[in-house]
Formats: structure tokens, sequence, C-alpha cells
């Protein structure tokens, strides 16, 4: 059996990225004699690592430019169709699952899209509706966005959910890195953290953070863990409060030191109202720390409603710094392993590649 996966990134930091790498995973794991080719839109070979033996990775131009880039990623898609025949082609997002959808009316193949979150919430019967309501199969990672989708009348029996996972055995507590503690000055410091893109237009709760930081006192200090399009407004705005001196920016942090961030801190907190689900959560969880989110969006599902971590309102300013308080004083009364375990049985691997098996066993007959 041959299938085409086609996907924006692979090696970027981000929850996508970490969602494509496990499918990719779990996809050669369980399905082992078959033949998978992925094309990735914007990665390139300087920023890959090894991760699979037997899937095909091809990449599109080394040029800067978004246009060429999706010039050539569009003729590699149509020569691996005309040529290898795939009966299955895989859109790990919705922004490279057009091309599937008009060659599969030519070509006949079926076709799967992954969904995260924003990205679908919103379809009003455009091109986006007709690539989904077209598409064989429709997954997203949380009931949150099922429901969204199945709100803007997409057929409820092709929306399948495959939860995002976290591997506990690269995320796990430890104590802290005392050297990194040092070079970023926060010795004897209660530690909020935060990890994720920082883009325009995605509401993960960066600005609310910035009141919060300004109202906490000099005891704590606010790690932001990521880069975007937004981060030179984020910190102009962190300059304006005349904060700056609270909050430590980490653009460039390797993925092996992220567990290192994770254990820095002494909860992680990220306030969203547009989370898809949100495996920074998870992450953190697995490193045995308190966690702190939204309860609009779907990142109380990462936190089983409320089970694992605080679910709190993202809009009121005063609630946030209330629970933050609670847990750097009192600590939030969930010990490690029980967040460990409950990470484990819920968003592990093995559950995670089961769930794989299960879903591309009908899909990929």
């Amino acid at each position: 059996m041959k299938a085409l996966l086609l996907c924006a990134s692979i090696f970027r930091l981000g929850g996508i990225d970490e969602f494509n790498q496990n499918l990719f995973k779990a996809l050669e794991l369980e399905f082992k004699d078959s033949e998978f080719t992925v094309i990735s839109l914007l990665d390139n070979k300087e920023e890959a690592f090894s991760l699979w033996v037997n899937l095909k990775l091809l990449f599109c131009s080394e040029s800067s430019s978004l246009f060429l880039k999706k010039i050539v990623f569009s003729i590699k898609s149509l020569k691996i169709i005309l040529s290898k025949k795939p009966a299955y082609v895989i859109c790990t997002h919705l922004g490279v699952s057009q091309i599937a959808y008009y060659l599969s009316k030519v070509c006949k193949f079926k076709y799967a899209v992954i969904t995260h979150g924003k990205e679908v919430w919103d379809l009003k019967r455009g091109n986006k509706y007709r690539i989904l309501e077209s598409a064989d199969l429709i997954l997203t990672v949380s009931n949150y966005t099922r429901t969204k989708l199945i709100n803007n009348h997409i057929n409820p029996a092709k929306v399948v959910i495959l939860k995002n996972m976290v591997d506990t055995g690269r995320f796990y507590p430890e104590v802290k890195n005392r050297q990194l503690l040092k070079s970023l000055s926060i010795e004897n410091k209660k530690i909020l953290l935060t990890v994720g893109r920082i883009v325009r237009g995605r509401h993960k709760g960066y600005y609310e953070m910035l009141e919060v930081v300004t109202k906490l006192s000099e005891d704590y200090v606010w790690l932001v863990v990521g880069s975007g399009n937004d981060l030179s407004r984020l910190i102009s705005k962190a300059q304006e409060n005349k904060i700056m001196h609270k909050i430590r920016f980490c653009e460039n942090v390797r993925r092996k030191m992220l567990v290192d961030y994770y254990n820095l801190c002494d909860v992680f907190v990220m306030p969203s109202k547009e989370e898809g689900f949100g495996i920074v959560f998870l992450e953190a969880l697995a490193c045995g720390k308190p966690v702190i989110t939204g309860n609009k969006d779907g990142s109380r599902e990462a936190l089983l409603d409320g089970r694992l971590g605080t679910l709190i309102n993202p809009d009121n300013i005063e609630e946030i710094i209330s629970a933050v308080q609670s847990i750097c004083l009192r600590g939030d009364g969930r010990p490690s392993e029980f967040l460990r375990k409950e990470v484990e049985d819920n968003f592990g691997i093995k559950v995670f590649n089961e769930r794989v098996r299960l879903i591309f066993s009908e899909f990929l007959k």
C-alpha cells in the first residue's frame, strides 16, 4: 500500500510539528508493509534530523520565498501522485490540503485531513468547507474542535478524534539545572513558564500574562520559550510596562533542552482562549509541574476538565494571579507521580499508537 503524507513542517518547535513527528512514527510502526512518502512545505535539509527508517522525506525549495516553496510543493506532490499512484493522501494540516482536494477528483485516491483548532472553527461554506466536506476522513485533536466542525455542517461520521500525545521518556521530572538558573539570573525566584509560538492573531494569553507579571511582586519571574512574528510587539509591550527585569524571553531553545526549562518552573501558565488542545500542557504535566490554563477552549481536555490542573477564566487577570500565587505558595495538591501516571495512561505513546492503528486500519483498507 502506498500513501503520500503532505505537511507544512515537521522539525520546528511547536505542537503541530510534534504531532506530525508522533504520527509518522506511529504509522511506520503500525503499518510496516506500507510505503509512505512525506513532502514538507517549509522544512529544509539543514533543519531535519533522523526520525524514521522507511519514510521517504522530500523537501521543497531552499529559498526563503513562501510563494516559491508552494510552487515546488505543488509540483512535487503532483509528480508523486502521477508516478507512484498512491491510494491514499494524508494532509497533516488544512493549509496543505488543497492539492489533494483537486487531484482526488481526477486521480481517484482517498484523502484525509488533520485539523488542529482555530483554522476550522469558522468555515463559512467557503473553500475550506469544500475541502473538508469532500475528504474521506477528518481527524481532529479534541472534542472541542470536533464540535466546532459539526456546528459548521461537516458530516459527524467522518470526524474522528486523535488526541495529542507526549513521550514521557523525553519529558520527566528532574532537579533544576543550576547552570541554567544562573545563566538566566533567576535563582531564588518563583518561576512561571509559558512555551509556544508567539504569533499574531493567536490568543495564547501572552498579553494577559504581561498584566499578571506587572501586578506580581519582584519574587516572581516569567520565562517565555518560543518565537514568532509577534515576539517584537510583546517585548515592546513589556518594555512599556517596565517589567523586562521580571521576564526572560528565550527564543532559540533546542528540543533536547526543553525538559530543562519545564523543570525550572514552579508553575506552567498559558491562559489561552483559542487553543485546539495544547501539547505543551502534556509536556509540563509529564515533568510533574502544576498547570494553569483557560477554561474556554480545547485546553481543558489536556487537563481532563480540571482533574490534572487548574482551569481559570482567561479574561480574568485577578483569577490568574490568585491561581499563580496559591500554587507557588502552597502547591496544587497533585503529586508529580500522579500527574505522570495520568498523562501516561491517557496521552502516552502506547495509547496514541493504538489509536493510530485503529483509525488508519479502517482508512487504509
